[in-house]
C-alpha cells in the first residue's frame, strides 16, 4: 500500500505503531463508500478514500486535514477535525 511505503520513508521508525494513528485496508467497502463521497461532497478521490477509511474506525475519530472540502465533509459525517477553524 502506498500509504505504508510513504510513511516508512519518513524516517520515523514505529510511527505507524503510534496509537494516535490507524491503518485501514482499502478494499471494496471503503472504495465504494468513497465513490459516493466524491459525488455527495465534491471530494477528490484520495480525500474521499481518507474519509471513507475514517468512517470505518470506532469512535472517537479526528480527521486532520488542511483541505477545506474534506474538513467540511468529515464534520458533516459527525467526525471531529483538526484544525478546528472553518
Amino acid at each position: 500500500m502506498k500509504l505504508r511505503r510513504a510513511a516508512d520513508g519518513l524516517g520515523a521508525p514505529g510511527r505507524l505503531g503510534d496509537p494516535s494513528f490507524d491503518v485501514v485496508e482499502i478494499d471494496a467497502e471503503p472504495a465504494e463508500r468513497a465513490a459516493g463521497l466524491t459525488v455527495t461532497h465534491a471530494l477528490r478521490s484520495l480525500d474521499a478514500l481518507h474519509l471513507a477509511a475514517a468512517l470505518l474506525l470506532p469512535a472517537p475519530v479526528t480527521v486532520a486535514t488542511w483541505d477545506v472540502r474534506l474538513r467540511r465533509a468529515a464534520r458533516a459525517a459527525g467526525l471531529a477535525t483538526l484544525p478546528q477553524e472553518p
